[in-house]
């Protein structure tokens, strides 16, 4: 799981969510990038790794670990600016890398995951745009 605003922004949304799963007897491992202190910054070290599907940065490495053990991925990060926020992107480039999480046997192909448990992955997001404005650039969207 992925919480990124300050807790008292999403503290309703990720308690709800935690207060679900354990009502459900799931048993929760919060990867909070924040509190982590994730890096989202790819640097050239880390993009030369990348490319020989490697991953250098011990933590990547830890959430790797983490989301291969895990059963349901649930994301909750808000929308800033019409994207995800940049801590939230470092965490897709620099974890779910080709080769060690995933891999695309036929080019332009579908995709295969290297998550032995998984089942299910969830997104939430949050955002603040009134609907108007998605109304005006984007037409007719439900909103």
């Amino acid at each position: 799981m992925s919480a990124v605003l300050p807790l008292n922004s999403y503290g309703p949304l990720l308690a709800a969510v935690m207060k679900g799963l354990t009502a459900a007897g799931h048993t929760i491992d919060l990867i909070d990038l924040h509190a982590g202190g994730s890096n989202p910054v790819m640097t050239a070290a880390d993009l030369a790794a990348w490319r020989q599907k490697k991953v250098l940065d011990p933590l990547a490495q830890d959430y790797q670990r983490r989301l291969i053990a895990a059963d349901h991925i649930i994301f909750i990060f808000p929308i800033w600016w019409e994207c995800m926020p940049a801590i939230t992107k470092g965490f897709l480039d620099k974890v779910i890398v080709k080769g060690i999480i995933y891999d695309e046997p036929k080019p332009g192909r579908l995709i295969v995951h290297h998550l032995p448990k998984l089942k299910r992955v969830s997104l939430l997001t949050v955002m603040s745009t009134p609907g108007i404005f998605y109304k005006l650039f984007f037409g007719k969207c439900h909103v």
